[in-house]
């Protein structure tokens, strides 16, 4: 077991932590000595490296994971293995890249309308994830196969944005129009094919989706005539919000669905490209939401 654990300057540093052993019976031996080593299960491998500007950042990483104890024990009942076969028991995830742009000034400040326009963004990337199954030997119960199988989780690009414009009108009410705006790259997909059977694609998919929303807000001041001891007035603030969120249905072909969605043949059916994937589903569900709130502060 190995950690490392290194700062360059304040902005920016890289954490390692490394495990390894030659047999994987060590841990479950009778003549290991070390109590410790014979009770761990797991090993766990991980490295980080980040970088911070003001309101800016960088960070990759890479993980890995072996379950010790899956591998030393029998086999589980068929019931609770996946396809009455496999047992997963380690994994390799990453690279995984993380870029933020924190939120800024579009146009700069100044005393115009669109001084107040501020936006931020994120990407998320990463290569994919392998994880290791066992596979139980044909005809006997009680043993692995001596080799695994692999199952790879393709990886993909998310990027999101956001863009606002709080806005103050008559010195005193805010109105705060937002949009944020997701998109999605993958380069692996799933699709149908005659027979209805799921098969993976190679090939590049790219999604857009997005939803918006509006606040407005204001504050009321009064004072309450309390006389308690010292004590001759209270201060009331309320303040009230109201908002506005909508998300459009995505299988909607004004809103692309007919680039994110397979028509089967029988017309009613879509299939989504993206069902399983690294950015995840696509979705299929118009929503409207409204929402008052009022706050209290007695001062």
């Amino acid at each position: 077991n190995w950690r490392h654990s290194q700062n360059f300057d304040p902005t920016q540093g890289m954490r390692i932590e490394y495990n390894y052993i030659t047999d994987k019976d060590a841990y479950q031996n009778a003549q290991e000595v070390n109590l410790q080593n014979r009770l761990k299960q797991n090993l766990k491998s991980s490295f980080n490296y980040y970088k911070n500007w003001q309101t800016n950042s960088f960070s990759v990483s890479y993980n890995t994971f072996r379950d010790l104890a899956i591998e030393n024990k029998k086999p589980e009942p068929a019931s609770r293995l996946h396809e009455k076969r496999y047992k997963s028991y380690k994994y390799a995830d990453g690279p995984i890249f993380n870029f933020k742009l924190g939120s800024q000034k579009i146009f700069g400040i100044g005393d115009s309308w669109y001084n107040s326009l501020t936006s931020s963004y994120n990407m998320k990337a990463s290569t994919g994830r392998r994880d290791y199954w066992l596979i139980k030997e044909s005809g006997n119960d009680s043993t692995w196969a001596d080799g695994d199988t692999t199952k790879l989780k393709h990886g993909g690009i998310k990027h999101s944005a956001r863009v606002s414009a709080p806005l103050t009108f008559f010195r005193w009410l805010t109105i705060n129009p937002n949009i944020s705006l997701q998109e999605d790259w993958i380069f692996h997909y799933k699709m149908k094919d005659e027979d209805g059977e799921e098969i993976e694609m190679e090939g590049f998919k790219r999604r857009l989706t997005w939803n918006s929303s509006v606040s407005a807000k204001t504050k009321i001041y009064g004072l309450l005539p309390i006389t308690i001891g010292r004590l001759s007035s209270l201060r009331h603030v309320i303040t009230p919000s109201l908002s506005f969120t909508y998300k459009p249905d995505f299988s909607d072909a004004k809103y692309g669905g007919n680039s994110f969605f397979q028509k089967m043949a029988s017309g009613s059916e879509m299939f989504d490209y993206f069902k399983g994937s690294y950015v995840g589903s696509t979705s299929r569900q118009e929503l409207r939401k409204y929402s008052l709130t009022v706050n209290n502060i007695f001062q």
